[in-house]
């Protein structure tokens, strides 16, 4: 297959007229555009992306992640891989233990098919959080930071666990960084550490934190919490919803500015209601309502959840926030992958990576969904 005169995001982050040569599912070659050449796809005027990498969202089309149905999952992950969102890891939330054990023993059996979003395993979100810091979990269901019971899921998942989130305030925190950090990723979520927990957490080995400025303490001057230590530990991935309702576009390019693009990975956190129309739904067991692409609590109007998906909020970020195409492709693709530690098999168009590639036009409409070297969806142009 061949690309061909495509404003293609190269992997040194700037676009250039290429074309692409696709071969056994592999990108080949990236070449200058030649004039006299058979194609596949006349890119002529249209961006060539890399495969959007999410590594965070709770399910589509009113499937939930958590419920641990198969088939759902099978729904999700078309659903993902249809609007642009070729590599995806869904989060468990705070649901009761064996409700765990059945979503882990689920995707121990899960075959990829290639009509589906490539699943990179379970961000296990929860239970093992702060109960006061919950936000739309369900604080019945955190447990506290047992070796065992974490052991127990990694295993019935078939090591299908790629990220796990603790509160780093809770007792046991060492000895279960200490347990996992090199299995696992370790993700400071959902709590109210200060400054100096957070700290500590990531000295022992936490890499990663969820959603940040959402479910955790307070950023202040006098009290920076997970905040301040995310941005102070420079090794450390650091998860923003990108939607602008749970963090304002304003927060977002503080952020890019205070630390940069290498290290921040837009997620969208997306609800199983991702996808619906407005109305009532359940997350977690709990009553949630749908208005606008926006959940909230129905018991308290509190922020619950995008209803988004990744490839929605990174035309948002581009055409209504304003912020360079460029930097936002980098921080749905190079850094999610990079997080993951997959960076040499996707998130970038780079020769002997896999062939997962998005076409769009200038107004950031979807014409083309490569994955796997396999023209998926084809718009009309």
């Amino acid at each position: 297959m061949v690309i061909h005169n495509g404003n293609v995001f190269c992997d040194d982050g700037i676009f250039k007229k290429m074309d692409i040569t696709i071969t056994d599912n592999l990108i080949q070659d990236i070449s200058e555009v030649k004039k006299e050449t058979a194609f596949n796809i006349d890119a002529t005027d249209m961006y060539v992306l890399p495969g959007i990498i999410d590594i965070h969202l709770h399910g589509a089309l009113n499937k939930d992640f958590s419920d641990g149905n198969i088939f759902d999952l099978i729904e999700i992950a078309k659903y993902q891989l249809n609007n642009g969102i070729t590599s995806f890891m869904p989060a468990a939330m705070a649901i009761p233990y064996p409700q765990i054990e059945k979503v882990c023993k689920m995707v121990a059996d899960y075959q990829q098919n290639d009509l589906c979003s490539t699943f990179l395993g379970i961000n296990l979100e929860a239970p093992f959080i702060s109960s006061i810091k919950c936000g739309a979990q369900n604080p019945e269901n955190v447990l506290p930071l047992e070796i065992d019971l974490f052991e127990n899921l990694f295993n019935l998942s078939n090591k299908k666990i790629k990220i796990v989130g603790v509160a780093p305030e809770k007792n046991g925190i060492e000895e279960f960084i200490n347990a996992n950090k090199d299995k696992v990723i370790i993700s400071i979520a959902h709590t109210n550490a200060n400054y100096n927990e957070a700290k500590k957490a990531m000295d022992l080995g936490a890499t990663h934190v969820t959603h940040i400025f959402n479910a955790m303490r307070l950023f202040h001057h006098r009290d920076v919490g997970v905040v301040g230590a995310s941005i102070d530990n420079k090794e450390c991935f650091i998860e923003m919803i990108g939607d602008g309702n749970f963090v304002s576009k304003e927060m977002m390019r503080y952020m890019m500015a205070l630390i940069g693009t290498d290290r921040l990975v837009i997620i969208s956190d997306s609800m199983p209601s991702t996808g619906k129309e407005n109305g009532n739904y359940v997350l977690g067991g709990l009553e949630i309502y749908i208005k606008d692409k926006v959940g909230y609590l129905c018991k308290d109007d509190t922020l619950a959840g995008p209803a988004i998906n990744l490839f929605e909020i990174t035309k948002k970020m581009v055409l209504e926030f304003d912020f360079p195409l460029e930097q936002v492709i980098k921080l749905v693709t190079h850094n999610p992958a990079k997080s993951l530690n997959i960076y040499d098999v996707v998130g970038s168009i780079t020769r002997g990576k896999k062939a997962d590639l998005l076409v769009i036009d200038k107004d950031f409409n979807l014409k083309y969904i490569i994955h796997n070297g396999n023209i998926i969806r084809k718009e009309e142009i």
